[in-house]
């Protein structure tokens, strides 16, 4: 019913109340919040059930949504990471990573080493090092590795660009001299 209509028409059809075009909606981006949450809170149950609060946002804060500000998609991550983050935060595991060994084959090709061994061994050399980042700072390099802009990530996280950008540099600085420290590198 819905295949050829955008975003746009779905959320002004959500506000007149049309629950049939929240259900679109949703199950348009449900593959994508699941897996956000799921590599971030490490948990198919809080995922599913952040999911569900992620949606429930969503539906009550639609008629927020601009876009001319932002794409539904950004706007929906920023809900995603505001639920994490208090998720985290009531559990007192804001040390949880949010990056995953699968995302770092954007940062290195496992083809560039001798073997898969020392590839894995890479990874979770990164994943050490990544987790001692800040929880903001985490999530940055997350975002960015989903291919998130500077823009997009300062939308979603509420910061401004420039202090995106400032933290994403700082990090990867940091992950950079930390993985020559131990002998590696990465990019």
């Amino acid at each position: 019913m819905f295949d050829h209509t955008t975003n746009e028409d779905l959320v002004k059809e959500v506000i007149l109340g049309n629950t049939i075009a929240f259900n679109e909606l949703s199950n348009r981006y449900k593959k994508l919040i699941y897996s956000y949450l799921l590599r971030s809170v490490k948990s198919k149950q809080d995922a599913e059930d952040l999911g569900q609060d992620v949606f429930l946002a969503l539906y009550k804060q639609i008629d927020k949504f601009d876009p001319k500000k932002a794409k539904l998609k950004t706007f929906l991550l920023g809900i995603t990471v505001k639920k994490i983050l208090h998720h985290l935060r009531n559990k007192e595991q804001s040390s949880k990573r949010f990056v995953n060994e699968f995302e770092y084959q954007h940062l290195a090709d496992p083809r560039n080493f001798s073997n898969e061994l020392e590839f894995k061994e890479l990874t979770s050399i990164f994943t050490e090092e990544l987790n001692k980042l800040s929880t903001k700072d985490n999530q940055i390099i997350n975002l960015r590795l989903e291919g998130f802009s500077f823009e997009e990530i300062a939308d979603i996280t509420g910061s401004t660009h420039s202090a995106v950008k400032t933290r994403s540099c700082r990090a990867l600085n940091f992950l950079k001299e930390r993985l020559s420290e131990l002998g590696h590198k990465l990019f």
